[in-house]
Protein backbone atom coordinates (compact mmCIF):
# COMPACT_ATOMS: atom_id res chain seq x y z
CA UNK A 1 0.00 0.00 0.00
CA UNK A 2 1.24 3.48 -0.74
CA UNK A 3 0.13 6.80 0.68
CA UNK A 4 -0.30 10.08 -1.13
CA UNK A 5 3.06 11.28 0.16
CA UNK A 6 5.12 8.21 -0.77
CA UNK A 7 7.77 9.13 -3.34
CA UNK A 8 5.91 12.23 -4.47
CA UNK A 9 7.42 15.64 -5.05
CA UNK A 10 5.81 18.72 -3.51
CA UNK A 11 4.58 19.56 -7.02
CA UNK A 12 2.92 16.13 -7.33
CA UNK A 13 1.23 16.57 -3.95
CA UNK A 14 0.00 20.01 -5.01
CA UNK A 15 -1.47 18.48 -8.18
CA UNK A 16 -3.29 15.82 -6.13
CA UNK A 17 -4.89 18.54 -3.99
CA UNK A 18 -5.68 20.73 -7.03
CA UNK A 19 -7.40 17.75 -8.68
CA UNK A 20 -9.53 17.17 -5.58
CA UNK A 21 -10.57 20.84 -5.63
CA UNK A 22 -11.41 20.62 -9.35
CA UNK A 23 -13.50 17.51 -8.66
CA UNK A 24 -15.47 19.49 -6.04
CA UNK A 25 -14.50 17.18 -3.20
CA UNK A 26 -16.26 18.43 -0.07
CA UNK A 27 -14.12 20.56 2.23
CA UNK A 28 -14.71 20.12 5.95
CA UNK A 29 -13.26 22.57 8.46
CA UNK A 30 -12.88 21.35 12.03
CA UNK A 31 -11.41 22.86 15.16
CA UNK A 32 -11.98 19.96 17.52
CA UNK A 33 -12.27 16.22 17.53
CA UNK A 34 -13.07 13.18 19.61
CA UNK A 35 -11.49 9.83 18.87
CA UNK A 36 -12.12 6.27 19.94
CA UNK A 37 -10.79 2.79 19.31
CA UNK A 38 -13.14 0.32 17.70
CA UNK A 39 -12.60 -3.43 17.58
CA UNK A 40 -10.91 -3.20 14.19
CA UNK A 41 -10.44 0.48 13.53
CA UNK A 42 -10.17 4.03 14.80
CA UNK A 43 -13.15 6.36 14.85
CA UNK A 44 -12.57 10.12 14.67
CA UNK A 45 -15.48 12.51 15.18
CA UNK A 46 -14.65 15.91 13.67
CA UNK A 47 -16.23 18.93 15.33
CA UNK A 48 -16.56 22.63 14.51
CA UNK A 49 -17.31 24.82 17.52
CA UNK A 50 -18.43 21.71 19.47
CA UNK A 51 -20.86 20.66 16.71
CA UNK A 52 -20.22 17.34 14.97
CA UNK A 53 -19.45 17.74 11.26
CA UNK A 54 -18.08 14.35 10.11
CA UNK A 55 -17.03 10.90 11.23
CA UNK A 56 -13.85 9.28 9.94
CA UNK A 57 -13.31 5.54 10.24
CA UNK A 58 -9.89 4.15 9.42
CA UNK A 59 -7.69 1.17 10.12
CA UNK A 60 -5.11 1.26 12.89
CA UNK A 61 -2.35 1.17 10.28
CA UNK A 62 -3.65 4.18 8.35
CA UNK A 63 -4.40 6.06 11.59
CA UNK A 64 -0.82 5.55 12.80
CA UNK A 65 0.61 6.54 9.42
CA UNK A 66 -1.58 9.68 9.40
CA UNK A 67 -0.45 10.57 12.93
CA UNK A 68 3.20 10.23 11.92
CA UNK A 69 2.79 12.21 8.69
CA UNK A 70 0.90 15.02 10.46
CA UNK A 71 3.60 15.10 13.16
CA UNK A 72 6.28 15.38 10.48
CA UNK A 73 4.44 18.27 8.80
CA UNK A 74 4.06 20.18 12.08
CA UNK A 75 7.71 19.53 13.02
CA UNK A 76 8.77 20.85 9.61
CA UNK A 77 6.71 24.03 10.13
CA UNK A 78 8.05 24.48 13.67
CA UNK A 79 11.64 24.06 12.44
CA UNK A 80 11.18 26.50 9.55
CA UNK A 81 9.45 29.16 11.68
CA UNK A 82 11.36 28.57 14.94
CA UNK A 83 7.93 28.59 16.61
CA UNK A 84 6.54 25.72 18.66
CA UNK A 85 2.87 25.00 17.98
CA UNK A 86 0.71 24.72 21.06
CA UNK A 87 -1.81 21.91 21.32
CA UNK A 88 -5.40 22.53 22.33
CA UNK A 89 -4.64 20.69 25.58
CA UNK A 90 -1.82 23.14 26.33
CA UNK A 91 -3.96 26.17 25.48
CA UNK A 92 -6.77 24.87 27.70
CA UNK A 93 -4.31 24.32 30.56
CA UNK A 94 -2.81 27.81 30.21
CA UNK A 95 -6.14 29.59 29.94
CA UNK A 96 -7.57 27.63 32.87
CA UNK A 97 -4.58 28.61 35.00
CA UNK A 98 -5.05 32.27 34.05
CA UNK A 99 -8.77 32.15 34.94
CA UNK A 100 -7.93 30.60 38.30
CA UNK A 101 -5.21 33.18 38.95
CA UNK A 102 -2.49 30.54 39.08
CA UNK A 103 -0.25 31.76 36.27
CA UNK A 104 1.88 34.85 35.84
CA UNK A 105 2.95 36.23 32.49
CA UNK A 106 6.18 34.24 32.42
Amino acid sequence: MTTATDQKTPEDLGKIIEKAVEDNIETIYFNGFTNALGVGDVVILLQKNSKSVAILNTSYTVAKTLAIKLGEMISFLEDKTSQKMLTTDQITKFTTEVKEGGRDDK
